[in-house]
């Protein structure tokens, strides 16, 4: 989903088969500091069928289709990564304080939430010196909101439990977790209050498992579940460990000095 000036939105319908969600434009769009948008999707599942159709019959120099999915580019290439995760850090205190402390003055501009958040996210020694203090009379209700920090993964794994003396297994993929639990998308529901054990894949040679219990499915999709860990591992510790104290991927291959 994308939000851009109306006078660009021809350039992604006709080049990048992007469809807009709505004729409204919006007139002030504060994020863009207050110049007009419109906004448009594409669905990344279906995107290279849309780009074959539009790109049909044209020369390789000019078919977008052919150049992402054809082209060899040996500059992109994908990341050796211990865990599966989506988003890894990348800020050091040094970079921090280049970037928002002498080149720019962003840090002044910051509301007091987003000051404690942003404490909350780079909370190791290190970072206290290069980030602007929290005022000594600031409410400290919003840190608490931070207490067990989520972040987004992409974990396979398998769910099993007992339902009426029968075993049952379930594939699922973990997508967002903490310390204490996670959330999952799985093909078939997940039994609610249902306890077993859960094995799971959280990097190429790292493995977990724990006995959890499912809290409950999502509102809204009942193929989202929210697990809470009863009894964790060595493993999980390390996980999540390294994810809340990392402070550049370099330092989540080294995920033990953060147990």
């Amino acid at each position: 989903v994308i939000a851009v000036n109306p006078r660009h939105i021809g350039f992604y319908e006709t080049i990048l088969c992007f469809r807009r969600l709505a004729q409204r434009t919006v007139s002030h769009y504060d994020f863009v500091n207050g110049a007009p948008a419109v906004g448009a999707h594409l669905d990344l599942g279906t995107a290279p069928a849309a780009f074959a159709r539009r790109y049909k019959g044209l020369p390789p120099e000019k078919n977008l289709y052919h150049y992402f999915t054809r082209t060899p580019l040996a500059n992109l290439q994908w990341p050796t990564k211990r865990f599966y995760t989506t988003t890894d850090p990348v800020m050091t205190p040094a970079l921090i304080d280049h970037f928002f402390n002498r080149r720019t003055q962003a840090f002044a501009t910051l509301r007091l939430r987003e000051l404690m958040l942003l404490h909350s996210i780079y909370d190791l020694p290190d970072f206290k010196n290069v980030l602007p203090p929290v005022p000594e009379d600031a409410p400290r209700s919003e840190m608490r909101r931070r207490t067990h920090r989520r972040f987004s993964v992409r974990c396979p794994g398998e769910f099993s439990t007992r339902q009426f003396g029968i075993r049952r297994n379930f594939e699922l993929t973990v997508f967002e977790c903490s310390a204490t639990g996670f959330r999952v998308h799985s093909a078939n529901r997940l039994p609610a209050g249902s306890a077993g054990t859960v094995i799971l894949e959280l990097g190429a040679a790292d493995w977990s498992v724990m006995r959890v219990t499912v809290l409950r499915l999502g509102s809204q999709d009942r193929h989202i579940a929210l697990i809470r860990i009863d009894h964790d591992d060595l493993a999980w510790r390390k996980f999540v460990g390294a994810l809340g104290k990392a402070s550049t991927h370099g330092d989540l291959e080294q995920a033990t000095q953060f147990v």
